[in-house]
């Protein structure tokens, strides 16, 4: 697998038609992608959103034996889209190249006030590791009867602290799945000037009892806006066992993260600093499938890499719609 690049930006463009993204300006494309398969004197390509873009992009990490390897190259990586070849590779990036922009959703129902205090401590060192000043941005949002931004994109960890320490455990129910939509929504709205790893973080134990929107809508709307979902649950068990835990368990997985069961609020930080040593090692490629069409067929894809010809485990999504019809999946699903 050959992967066309050059000097210039990729043009990176969406899945299928999202009706939730904004127009994006393309970012430089990194120092060893090369301009062998493109002219010599390669046109800078500006692109925005379009209606009938078929393009994929898909973040991923890979590890062996449970560590993560941070140092692949894109002669190590190889992708199955529906079971085929893509028609054409267009780019690949290491998480260094990109840069981050997080959404913090942490739940401040009821249900897990006595893990509150806890909760921010670590969520404040994740953030202070993971959001770096001089190119990442992050969001916090709390929920509980309803989403509730406190602090939009900053770059400022002592901005983002206060945010955190200003939440209160209040409210009757719990709306994580309209905070996950919410949360998509402000990803995908924040003007960029390059390419962004898009990631959602949600504190919760994952009850829902209040949002309008459906696990499958919170789903395909993070899928659709390029979002990354990790989850850290506040349920006591330390398994996936609850519905709740189920729920975080699925908005991870569909978006290529993780969901982590820490059971004890001591182990909270661990958590947190697993999914950091994540977003610090991941991968993105772009591609455009062959034998696409808008025909609502799910897609599956298939990442493998290997390191000195030994297969490693690929942690990222697994597929998607080929659809522009958001709601009509989502009832039927």
């Amino acid at each position: 697998m050959s992967i066309n690049t050059s000097r210039c930006t990729p043009v990176v463009a969406k899945l299928f038609a999202l009706s939730v993204l904004s127009s994006l300006l393309v970012g430089q494309v990194p120092h060893y992608l090369t301009n062998k398969a493109l002219s010599d004197t390669p046109t800078p390509l500006h692109w925005s959103y379009r209606k009938d873009v078929r393009e994929v992009y898909v973040l991923f990490s890979a590890s062996s034996h449970g560590r993560y390897v941070s140092d692949l190259g894109a002669e190590d990586i190889s992708v199955l889209d529906d079971g085929s070849a893509p028609e054409k590779m267009i780019a690949f990036y290491t998480q260094r190249d990109l840069p981050l922009r997080v959404g913090f959703l942490i739940d401040t129902s009821p249900s897990v006030n006595y893990r509150f205090a806890f909760e921010q401590k670590a969520g404040k060192e994740f953030l202070a590791e993971v959001v770096r000043s001089y190119r990442d941005e992050a969001f916090v949002m709390g929920f509980a009867d309803f989403p509730q931004l406190v602090q939009k994109f900053t770059s400022s960890p002592p901005e983002l602290w206060r945010a955190i320490r200003s939440l209160v455990d209040q409210g009757d129910s719990t709306s994580l799945l309209d905070a996950v939509v919410q949360g998509c929504e402000e990803l995908s709205k924040h003007p960029e000037e390059q390419f962004v790893a898009r990631t959602l973080v949600v504190v919760s134990d994952g009850e829902d009892n209040s949002s309008l929107a459906t696990l499958s809508r919170a789903t395909l709307v993070a899928q659709q806006s390029d979002v990354t979902v990790y989850a850290i649950s506040t349920s006591s068990l330390g398994d996936d066992s609850t519905n709740g835990d189920r729920v975080l368990k699925t908005l991870a997985e569909e978006t290529g993260g993780r969901a982590m069961f820490p059971g004890s609020p001591d182990k909270f930080q661990s958590a947190f600093a697993h999914i950091a040593e994540e977003l610090h090692s991941r991968y993105a490629i772009s591609y455009r499938p062959a034998h696409f069409a808008l025909d609502d067929h799910y897609r599956r894809i298939q990442i493998n890499a290997q390191r000195f010809g030994k297969k490693l485990k690929v942690h990222g999504r697994t597929g998607y719609y080929a659809t522009a019809r958001t709601d009509d999946i989502a009832q039927r699903k």
